[in-house]
């Protein structure tokens, strides 16, 4: 979706996005007894950072104006990809 969104191909963007919804959907709906494992669970930190990390630069792409709202209110700008600060 990322890429999507960096080459200005919003159609896909959007189409990824639903299919996105619908998996998210699916996820929720099946119930996880089991618990992580210690590996899997930073597993799933890290891939939670890059989804997040993604999701920020594709809102930075998809509404550049928040960034220039920020500079002029003298607040930091939107968070980047690659800089996410949660661990």
């Amino acid at each position: 979706m990322v890429y999507a969104a960096r080459e200005g191909d919003w159609n896909e963007v959007f189409r990824v996005e639903e299919m996105c919804s619908n998996l998210i959907a699916e996820l929720n709906a099946v119930k996880e007894f089991e618990s992580l494992s210690d590996a899997e669970e930073k597993r799933k930190r890290a891939l939670l950072r890059a989804i997040l990390a993604d999701d920020a630069e594709i809102r930075n792409l998809s509404e550049p104006w928040l960034s220039r709202l920020s500079t002029w209110l003298g607040l930091p700008p939107p968070p980047s990809s690659g800089h996410f600060p949660y661990h």
